[in-house]
C-alpha cells in the first residue's frame, strides 16, 4: 500500500498507485468554505472548535490533521506568515460571521457589519486608507473594490505595482522551514506557497496595497508579457 507522498510522486510522474491521490485544502484552489469545513467536522463525528480562515479572501477554511485523516486526504499545505490582504496569519483571534458561525481569523480583520450590513477589509488593517475589498451583505465570501484612480498610459512604470513585493526575509524563511518540518511530519505530500508569485493572474491583484495611484484596473492587476527579450508588463 502507498504512502500519500508516494502516490502523489506516482502521480506526478505518471505512474499507477493503489489509488488515485486526493487534495482537500493544500491550496487556494482545493480549499473548502469554512461553512463546509464546520458541516464536514459535524458529518464525521469530529470534535467542535472555531474553524480557521486559511484563505481569507475565499473564506476557505483549515482541513486540520484530523479532518484530512477522515477524508483520506493525501497533501497538506503550508503557507507564508501573511495573506492577501497583508494580513498577520500567525496572531488569529475569534470573530463571528454575518450567517452566526465562530472562525479564527487575522487579527487585523474585523467582521463587524456596517450599517448596510457590508463588510469592509483594509490592506494591513490600516483603516486610513480606503478598504480594498469588501463582503457584501448576503455574500459568503470577499470581493475586491474598484480602486482605479487616474493614470496616464504613456507613463506607466511597473515600479508602481511593487510595493508589497519584496524580498523574503530571514525571519520568513524561518517560519517556512518550521511549518514544512511540522507539516512533513504527518506523511502527506507538502503543498507549499510563497504566495503572491503569480505573474500575469488575473488574480494577483492588489490587495495587500494600501495606496492605488497610477496602478491598473481591479486595485493594480500586474499583466505579465514573456518573449526573448524578457519580460514586459503591461495594462489590458
Amino acid at each position: 500500500m502507498s504512502t500519500s507522498r508516494d502516490r502523489v510522486r506516482q502521480a506526478l510522474s505518471h505512474q499507477g498507485s493503489d489509488r488515485i491521490p486526493v487534495d482537500f485544502g493544500a491550496t487556494a484552489v482545493t480549499g473548502i468554505h469554512c461553512r463546509v469545513v464546520e458541516a464536514l467536522r459535524k458529518h464525521y463525528g469530529l470534535s467542535y472548535k472555531p474553524v480557521k480562515i486559511v484563505d481569507t479572501f475565499q473564506m476557505l477554511g483549515e482541513v486540520d490533521r484530523d479532518l484530512a485523516d477522515a477524508m483520506g486526504v493525501d497533501c497538506i499545505g503550508v503557507g507564508g506568515t501573511r495573506d492577501i490582504f497583508d494580513h498577520d496569519t500567525e496572531c488569529m483571534h475569534e470573530q463571528v460571521t454575518p450567517w452566526g458561525q465562530k472562525v479564527l481569523v487575522p487579527i487585523q480583520l474585523d467582521l463587524t457589519q456596517d450599517k448596510e450590513g457590508d463588510i469592509f477589509v483594509y490592506a494591513g488593517g490600516d483603516k486610513t486608507y480606503p478598504p480594498s475589498a469588501v463582503m457584501p451583505n448576503g455574500c459568503f465570501f470577499i470581493n475586491a473594490i474598484e480602486r482605479q484612480q487616474p493614470i496616464d498610459e504613456d507613463k506607466l512604470d511597473p515600479m508602481d505595482n511593487l510595493e508589497e513585493f519584496n524580498s523574503i526575509t530571514d525571519e520568513e524563511l524561518d517560519a517556512y522551514k518550521k511549518k514544512v518540518n511540522e507539516a512533513s511530519a504527518t506523511g502527506r505530500a507538502v503543498v507549499a506557497s510563497f504566495g503572491g508569485t503569480a505573474l500575469g493572474c488575473c488574480f494577483c491583484t492588489r490587495y495587500g496595497a494600501k495606496r492605488t495611484e497610477g496602478y491598473p484596473q481591479r486595485g493594480g492587476v500586474v499583466y505579465v508579457h514573456c518573449d526573448a527579450s524578457g519580460i514586459l508588463t503591461r495594462n489590458i
